[in-house]
């Protein structure tokens, strides 16, 4: 895909900070829920953090409701004037953040408030690469899962995402040091349904993950048949 001006509306500026999380919202259509995941992220515990929202193309009144936070200048919207789908989207975000780590955060998903503020920390305390946390899948009939991984062997982790792909919940739980995608590109956008997969597989050949003992902080919704979170 060509990223050029007609593609691509640069909502507000970004200004670079160091120690900060960009948090990536891809959004298509949203407008029933995006409100709960951006409500979710402004009430985070730890605060120093921009969230990229990219609108791929949205035919809904996604555009208004996002708007509505555009009153917290750590809120940026980036709308792209066709639908590109969510490897694009992501690519989008990471190409205009500007923190040191990224996380992702699907805008049918929410995060509990200390999210972001656990994972951070983790990052501080060492060299680790990539933090994972649990995840609770939320179902129609109302029954609920956990997902989550203890940990693995560099050799039995890639094993497990090869045959499994079963990093606790989704994108959603992950968080990234952005300088990991300067070596293994960025989520491929010809893929339709494994993009996930094999990024974390091309991660995992080169880096550390640590997957965090917590109780779920992360909600994904399994009600929609279009949902964004895919296993």
């Amino acid at each position: 895909m060509d990223y050029k001006d007609d593609v691509l509306i640069k909502i507000s500026n970004l200004s670079a900070s160091s120690n900060k999380v960009s948090v990536i919202i891809p959004c298509f259509n949203c407008e029933s829920f995006v409100e709960r995941c951006i409500h979710s992220l402004v009430s985070q515990t730890y605060n120093n953090f921009e969230a990229i929202i990219v609108d791929d193309g949205s035919t809904d009144t996604s555009d208004a409701v996002i708007k509505r936070f555009f009153g917290d200048q750590r809120i940026h919207q980036i709308r792209h004037t066709k639908n590109v789908g969510l490897p694009a989207s992501r690519n989008t975000g990471i190409r205009y953040s500007t923190g040191t780590l990224i996380a992702f955060l699907d805008s049918d998903d929410w995060w509990a408030p200390t999210k972001l503020e656990a994972q951070v920390r983790v990052f501080d305390d060492s060299n680790v690469d990539i933090c994972a946390v649990a995840a609770k899948q939320i179902y129609c009939d109302g029954s609920s899962t956990i997902s989550t991984l203890s940990a693995l062997s560099k050799k039995d982790l890639y094993k497990t995402l090869l045959f499994r792909n079963c990093v606790p919940g989704s994108a959603s739980s992950i968080m990234i040091r952005k300088k990991c995608f300067d070596s293994v590109g960025l989520f491929d956008e010809e893929m339709v349904s494994t993009e996930d997969q094999d990024m974390w597989i091309r991660l995992a050949e080169k880096y550390n993950y640590v997957f965090l003992s917590t109780q779920p902080l992360v909600f994904i919704d399994k009600t929609r048949d279009q949902s964004l979170s895919r296993n």
